[in-house]
């Protein structure tokens, strides 16, 4: 938590905080959005609705709405979604997590995932918590470059298997 932001972070863009009554349908096109040539567990993409992806979300650690940002870039047509972070709370061992961060692919390579990742640490700071963690690809080389950039080490490695089912009849 030292490494932590004290202040908020003069950012490129501005942050609007989710909320799940209104925009659970914005941040499902976001997420969507985010996905595309993304370069963290690609083999998975499109295997559950964006919908089932955000509950999932909100069942890691404690899900807390105010903690998920929204990242809006102004431009000449007005405001565009460039991206999101998403961050729970685990209270029992007082760390937040970063549950997913993303970025459209007309926005990547801005410099947006670090601000974000600052960013959470930041919230992280003022819900009193103790470290920040997340988990990402390993072959995800730009975002471990940016999570490295804001101080995250690794501290375990995992392997994850995963077999889609299908509904349809077997012939």
């Amino acid at each position: 938590a030292h490494e932590f932001p004290e202040q908020p972070l003069a950012l490129p863009f501005s942050l609007l905080a989710y909320s799940s009554e209104h925009d659970a349908p914005r941040l499902a096109r976001l997420i969507e959005r985010t996905y595309v040539g993304t370069l963290d567990c690609p083999q998975i993409d499109g295997l559950r609705s964006a919908a089932d992806v955000i509950a999932g979300y909100q069942g890691v650690g404690e899900f807390r709405p105010e903690l998920w940002r929204i990242a809006l870039h102004a431009d000449a047509d007005g405001d565009r979604d460039v991206g999101c972070v998403l961050v729970n709370l685990h209270p029992d061992v007082s760390h937040a997590e970063i549950v997913y961060l993303g970025i459209v692919p007309e926005a990547r390579g801005r410099g947006h995932g670090l601000d974000l990742t600052r960013h959470a640490q930041w919230l992280a700071r003022q819900a009193g918590c103790d470290q920040t963690v997340l988990a990402v690809d390993a072959a995800n080389d730009p975002a471990i470059r940016t999570y490295i950039a804001a101080g995250f080490r690794e501290f375990d490695r995992k392997t994850v298997w995963i077999r889609a089912l299908t509904n349809s009849p077997t012939a």
